[in-house]
């Protein structure tokens, strides 16, 4: 019985992780949760963040994103390896565990979001929340 249990929470889990994204809202931490995610590759920090944004803050806004996503990945990492002894001493995980790591995720972003701000000028920072708030947002919706 346990097993099933573990095998339909897992599954479910993997079900709900290939979803289609429904597009935050506007200025939302979870879309910029997501923006700092798809900036993981640098080749896609210089296509997407650094082309809405002119060049002299390009270099300052890169080492923003990438270790924002290098952090979010990390996160995420020790998700998976909590995840991974839950299921080899099939037990449940616990969901406040869960939480606290949606809860650091959320951290992570908001951190990340107000680097930005500080990092880089005010219509640096304009132009970037332009290309979130709307070719990115709307490629979420489009996946």
């Amino acid at each position: 019985m346990r097993n099933a249990f573990l095998t339909l929470f897992l599954a479910t889990i993997l079900l709900a992780q290939g979803q289609p994204r429904q597009a935050p809202p506007p200025d939302d931490p979870v879309l910029f949760r997501y923006f700092f995610e798809a900036q993981s590759d640098p080749g896609k920090v210089q296509a997407s963040a650094n082309a809405s944004i002119n060049a002299k803050e390009s270099p300052k806004l890169a080492v923003i994103l990438q270790s924002v996503a290098k952090d979010l990945r990390t996160l995420d990492q020790q998700r998976q390896a909590y995840l991974d002894i839950m299921l080899k001493r099939q037990q449940r995980p616990n969901p406040a565990t869960l939480q606290a790591f949606e809860s650091r995720k959320y951290l992570l972003s908001a951190g990340g979001t107000n680097q930005i701000r500080r990092g880089v000028s005010h219509q640096g920072w304009q132009e970037l929340r332009a290309h979130v708030n709307g070719p990115f947002r709307a490629a979420l919706v489009s996946r």
